[in-house]
């Protein structure tokens, strides 16, 4: 509640000379963290590290605070720029066990610090985790997140791309299912219909409660059933008169165009 008040400096000093002798483990753990994060709200990063470090000990038997303090610690490693030691700490986090405004903030670091280390396909799995909130195609579209996610899968080669879908593979994460319909489409573009239908029934297994994702997907099959021919984009149709009055002026532009 003093926290709240602002009036973190008598928060600190109350939590300090609270006796631990009758808390638990786990009681002590969140003294401590909690001491970390008014710490590091007064971008006192050592001193919050340390509170952190310590609370960690402690934490082992409550899942959810023990994944806080080890988002906790990674984030005052990450403002002391100890980015390898912030990115080894986030590593043994579960982020399962994070509520999910802190799981997004969790995956946001974790993305940003793999990236900086370039952790590439590490940083790139955990962008698209950030996402895992959005709820629909549009929300995709206007996240500049996402926009990041589709460049850097396109530097992906294509198997490696194929393997980071199936990262995913038990995560119900509508930017998988996006980037998965996106790779059809080039499979549809390039007349690959065996690979058109792979794509489309590894959606549908996972997404198939998804409408909005399930209407491209049986929109993409309807044209895929009725691509009987691989595109050739070597050849440009043209219209031109090669009979009656303008005949000669279709038969000149044609060896013009020849």
């Amino acid at each position: 509640e003093k926290v709240r008040q602002g009036k973190t400096d008598l928060a600190l000093k109350d939590l300090g000379a609270m006796k631990e002798e009758k808390l638990s483990p786990v009681e002590i753990a969140t003294k401590k963290n909690l001491m970390g994060v008014i710490n590091f709200s007064q971008k006192r990063y050592e001193a919050s590290a340390k509170n952190f470090e310590e609370a960690l000990t402690l934490a082992k038997d409550d899942p959810g605070l023990n994944a806080q303090i080890y988002l906790n610690l990674g984030s005052a490693y990450y403002k002391l720029n100890q980015n390898e030691k912030a990115l080894s700490t986030l590593s043994l986090a579960n982020y399962k066990n994070l509520q999910d405004s802190e799981a997004k903030k969790f995956h946001q670091l974790y993305a940003l610090l793999s990236q900086q280390l370039g952790k590439k396909e590490q940083g790139l799995s955990a962008l698209i985790r950030s996402l895992e909130d959005k709820k629909s195609i549009s929300e995709l579209g206007s996240e500049a997140r996402f926009t990041q996610v589709e460049e850097q899968f396109k530097k992906l080669s294509s198997s490696e791309r194929v393997r980071l879908l199936e990262e995913f593979d038990q995560e119900k994460n509508l930017a998988v299912a996006y980037l998965a319909y996106k790779e059809a489409e080039v499979a549809f573009r390039e007349g690959d219909k065996d690979k058109v239908k792979d794509y489309s029934e590894w959606i549908e297994k996972r997404y198939g409660g998804n409408s909005e994702i399930m209407g491209l997907v049986a929109s993409l099959g309807a044209r895929n059933q009725n691509n009987n021919a691989k595109i050739d984009v070597r050849y440009i149709g043209v219209a031109l008169p090669l009979s009656g009055d303008l005949k000669g002026l279709g038969e000149r532009a044609l060896a013009g165009i020849d």
